[in-house]
Order: structure tokens, then C-alpha cells, then sequence
């Protein structure tokens, strides 16, 4: 049992137990002042527009959002090619940018594979528009092999250079302004502690935004992500909350960041710790099956499993 589970036999049975022990717990209210602005379908509605939508359309969002004097804007959107609309739309985008001084822009990791070779690239924003944002990071999450996305990266390796995440620079950005913000947790990958599913923000549609709907007060210091929430756009993923892939990629970042700025990441014990216990639970077994009649044995190991599953849910 000790070697089934160091060489991943039992890793279905732990993702299960881990999707279990969320729905268990249930959500919890977030404590980062983090305000989605969603790209959903009262938006492509009101707006009338087809995706993607003209630039100077976010360049006009960023001139009314950043006069509310948000924390930082990440947008949770890859430009890696010149509009279709001409230079000066890429130039609209690139004006709000300047005029917000604390944007962060989305990359995305792709591979493309053939059979000799394996490329990968970042498709970065184009430089007009990179040169004028605070930062710009990848956006990929990370899926394991169910699909569910449990875990984010601070980092990647891209060409020998090591590329910062959206969520990183975020977070910088955030300490920057002032955020209150836990150390960061060691290592490049990080177990997203979920508040709970979709709709745990504080969402608006991007429309009311454009439209002046909304007061721009209300993203006063406040980490402002904007991404689509509509599943037309495909940007959604299973999660521990969202078990049928309906969760909004812009609110797994908003997870992230809660884990971050909160200093909540969950942890899993080392592979030695794992071995100690399974060997220690397997010994007690046969010495109480050994020792005890049948009922007895069964009821004592049944007690100890509640309680190792107690703890763990503690």
C-alpha cells in the first residue's frame, strides 16, 4: 500500500477525497478586495459586438475603471497578434494602458507537437501593446490528469528565462499598492485553497462598466480582473466547487490570488510521511485484527479511519 501510493497508484482516490474535503467544508467568504469584471453574454448582448471585441473598446474600459484608482487590473486576455482593425486600435488599447499605469496582461502557454519535435511558445502580448502595460504573465492553469484545476504555478521556465504568472504579477502589484499580502509560499506550484464556486466575487458585467452603470468608486484598491465568464469562449474549468467544468478561468485567478494575499495554500505531507503512516496504520491493523474478535477489530479500525479523516478535514 506504501508503494502504491509513492508511485501514484492511489492518486485517484486522493483527488477524490480532496474534491470531497472542499464540499465537506463548503465556501467560505473571500477577504482580498478582488472585483471580477465579466465578459459574459449581457455584455456580447448590450455591446453588440463580435468577439474579440475592438481594442479601443478596453482602452475606453480603462479610462473609466482607472479613475476608481483600483489596486491593480489584470486582464485575463491574450493580444499576441496586431488587430484586425489597424494599428491605431492596437494604439487605443496601448493609450488606456498608459493612462492606467498598473495593468498586467495575459500570456498563454501552447504546444505544438509533431512527430520529431515538441514547440512551445508563450504568445506574449505584441510589443506596442506589452510596452505599455505594468507587466504581463501567462495564464495557463494547471490541469491535472482528470482535468480539474487544483493547483497554479508562480512560475514557468520558457527558453532558458523564467517567466513570472499573471497571478505573480498581480500580486506584486497589489503589495505595491498597499494590499495587505502573506509571504509567498515556496516552490513554483501551489495547491489553490477555493473559496468556493462560481459567483464568489463580487462580479460585474463589463457592459455596465462601458455604459457608466456602475460608479468607478467601487474598485477603489481593489485587484480588478476582467475575463469572460461565458462558456461561448470556452475559458472554463472543472474545479473541487465546479465538478462539470464551470468554473470561469478569471475566477480560478481569483482563487489564486485569495490563497496568496491570504497565505492560505494547502499542503500535501512528503512522500516519507505518507510511507511512515500507511506502514503504521497497516502494522496496527494486523495486530488488532490478531488480537480482537472480528467486531471489535473492524469497529477500532473504522474509530481510527474517522479520526485520521477528521484530522485531515481540521
Amino acid at each position: 500500500m506504501a508503494l502504491a501510493s509513492v508511485i501514484g497508484f492511489m492518486e485517484g482516490v486522493e483527488r477524490w477525497a480532496y474534491n470531497l474535503q472542499f464540499e465537506l467544508r463548503g465556501p467560505i467568504q473571500p477577504q482580498t478586495p478582488i472585483v471580477i469584471v465579466s465578459i459574459d453574454e449581457d455584455s456580447f448582448d448590450e455591446l453588440d459586438l463580435q468577439w474579440p471585441w475592438p481594442r479601443a473598446v478596453h482602452g475606453q474600459f480603462l479610462d473609466i475603471i482607472s479613475r476608481g484608482k483600483p489596486a491593480a487590473i489584470g486582464f485575463d486576455i491574450v493580444f499576441p497578434e496586431p488587430s484586425s482593425k489597424g494599428p491605431e486600435d492596437d494604439l487605443a488599447l496601448a493609450d488606456g494602458l498608459s493612462l492606467a499605469g498598473n495593468v498586467v496582461l495575459g500570456a498563454a502557454f501552447t504546444e505544438v507537437r509533431s512527430q520529431y519535435a515538441v514547440k512551445e511558445d508563450l504568445n506574449a502580448p505584441i510589443p506596442v501593446i506589452r510596452e505599455r502595460a505594468a507587466a504581463y504573465g501567462f495564464v495557463n492553469p494547471n490541469s491535472d490528469d482528470d482535468a480539474f484545476v487544483r493547483s497554479a504555478s508562480l512560475t514557468r521556465f520558457f527558453q532558458g528565462k523564467e517567466i513570472a504568472s499573471f497571478d505573480l504579477q498581480l500580486y506584486r502589484l497589489g503589495v505595491k499598492a498597499g494590499l495587505r499580502a502573506a509571504a509567498l509560499p515556496e516552490g513554483q506550484r501551489v495547491l489553490i485553497n477555493y473559496r468556493g464556486g462560481p459567483q464568489s466575487f463580487l462580479t460585474i458585467p463589463y457592459y455596465q462598466v462601458l455604459n457608466g452603470e456602475i460608479e468607478p468608486d467601487i474598485f477603489a484598491g481593489a485587484i480588478v480582473l476582467v475575463g469572460s465568464t461565458s462558456p461561448i469562449l470556452h475559458d472554463v474549468f472543472p474545479t473541487p466547487f465546479a465538478a462539470h467544468g464551470e468554473m470561469p478561468g478569471v475566477e480560478v485567478h481569483a482563487n489564486f490570488l485569495e490563497t496568496l494575499f491570504q497565505g492560505i495554500p494547502l499542503r500535501r505531507v512528503s512522500a516519507w510521511i505518507g510511507i511512515v503512516l500507511t506502514l503504521a496504520a497497516g502494522i496496527l491493523a494486523v495486530r488488532v485484527t490478531d488480537r480482537l474478535r472480528p467486531l471489535s477489530a473492524i469497529g477500532l479500525i473504522l474509530v481510527a479511519a474517522a479520526a485520521y479523516a477528521a484530522s485531515t478535514y481540521a
